[in-house]
């Protein structure tokens, strides 16, 4: 349950998005903020806007891989010392963590390859069910690794506080991740904008 005092409308981003973002970075990832790394975060869907959010640190190097202009353009303005990427082509071969929000085979096979020996791959989008990865698991033997996280692998009733704290000391805007809200009845309308990128934060719906 949401606490009262948080905005119905800024509680639409604990659906999944921050919960897991959250969960990826301090359960999954054991990443020390600390210290500086070189972090990339392949696709800027919500999950990855959160990524983003909470990992925009002074002493943090952060790449975003997304091709949609309208979606850099727009983070740009929020994001300003993080580099976009739009081909994995130009992905360099030496991050330190990689959290890898797009689902897709290929871009999960050059996460492998582009992640240090010393490197972490955090898996959080999930391929087809019919696809598989190719990878050479020599990087494992050097020390890659491979780490899946289930939707953060936190409860979010037990964290929601935690989270809430932590947003707070990093000034987290929620007005600049959601948008809406739409008429339910536009439904079909709504998810075809998503899909072609013209939606670009989380889309809150109004039923009546």
């Amino acid at each position: 349950m949401l606490p009262k005092k948080l905005d119905l409308k800024a509680g639409v981003l604990f659906g999944c998005s921050i919960t897991t973002a959250y969960g990826a970075i301090f359960n999954d990832s054991k990443i020390s903020l600390k210290r500086k790394n070189k972090i990339l975060i392949t696709g800027c869907g919500m999950i990855g806007q959160m990524l983003a959010a909470m990992l925009n640190l002074p002493n943090q190097e952060i790449s975003i891989l997304e091709n949609n202009q309208k979606k850099i353009n727009y983070f740009l303005k929020i994001f300003k010392k993080i580099n976009f990427i739009k081909d994995k082509k130009n992905l360099s071969k030496n991050y330190d963590y990689i959290f890898e929000t797009t689902g897709k085979s290929k871009i999960i096979e050059k996460s492998f390859e582009s992640i240090k020996n010393s490197g972490k791959l955090i898996l959080i989008g999930v391929p087809s069910h019919n696809e598989k990865i190719k990878i050479n698991t020599l990087g494992i033997n050097y020390g890659k690794k491979i780490i899946g996280s289930y939707g953060g692998n936190l409860k979010p009733s037990k964290k929601i506080d935690e989270i809430l704290k932590h947003l707070k000391k990093i000034n987290f805007r929620f007005g600049k991740f959601y948008s809406g809200p739409y008429d339910f009845k536009k439904i079909n309308s709504i998810i075809k904008k998503i899909n072609n990128g013209r939606i670009i934060t989380k889309p809150i719906l109004k039923f009546r």
